[in-house]
């Protein structure tokens, strides 16, 4: 009950699976890119996006697979922080990356399945309580729409955490200096 009263409180529950992009928010915090942002520019899109409640700015993990006048990109953004410290490095990149690899996202992220990871409970099973944590989204812009799924890291390992994995590694395949940099995700 105290979960639920929480998600309440802060807008956690009850955000749409299925928006149309235009009406989508931007980052406000410079670190991570809307899936919808760069459409119509961007054919298609989708991210995972890790975001951390206790940690300090930009507490903020994102992966972008788009593809853009047919060819595929992965966009990535991460941050590493030594707990005790206030020290914090951030590190972004854009790579083209090779069609077979963004295939294992595009295959994974169908409006179907999209909309089925979206019906998982955000805190996972009925008896947990939870207060603060991070959060884990996996949102797609296909035909004008934005998709999302999201997660607390209180609902355990689950198919949104396989999904992030993948992301993590398309993004170290083709810059292995984000090693440390994902580890939210």
């Amino acid at each position: 009950m105290i979960a639920y009263a929480f998600a309440l409180a802060t807008g956690l529950i009850g955000v749409p699976a299925i928006e149309d992009c235009p009406a989508a928010e931007a980052s406000t915090d410079g670190h991570l890119s809307d899936v919808c942002a760069a459409l119509p520019e961007v054919d298609v899109a989708y991210s995972a996006t890790m975001r951390a409640s206790l940690n300090p700015r930009p507490a903020s993990q994102q992966v972008m697979v788009y593809r853009m006048e047919g060819q595929w990109f992965v966009r990535t953004a991460g941050y590493r922080w030594t707990p005790g410290t206030s020290v914090v490095t951030t590190r972004r990149n854009d790579l083209p990356i090779a069609p077979e690899d963004a295939s294992m996202i595009e295959t994974r992220l169908s409006q179907t399945s999209l909309s089925r990871l979206a019906e998982l409970p955000y805190y996972g099973a009925d008896d947990v309580i939870c207060t603060d944590g991070s959060n884990l989204e996996i949102a797609a812009a296909l035909d004008g729409a934005r998709f999302a799924a999201r997660q607390h890291s209180c609902a355990g390992q689950t198919e949104l955490n396989e999904i992030a994995a993948l992301f993590r590694g398309i993004a170290i395949k083709y810059d292995s200096e984000f090693e440390g940099y994902l580890s939210g995700l």
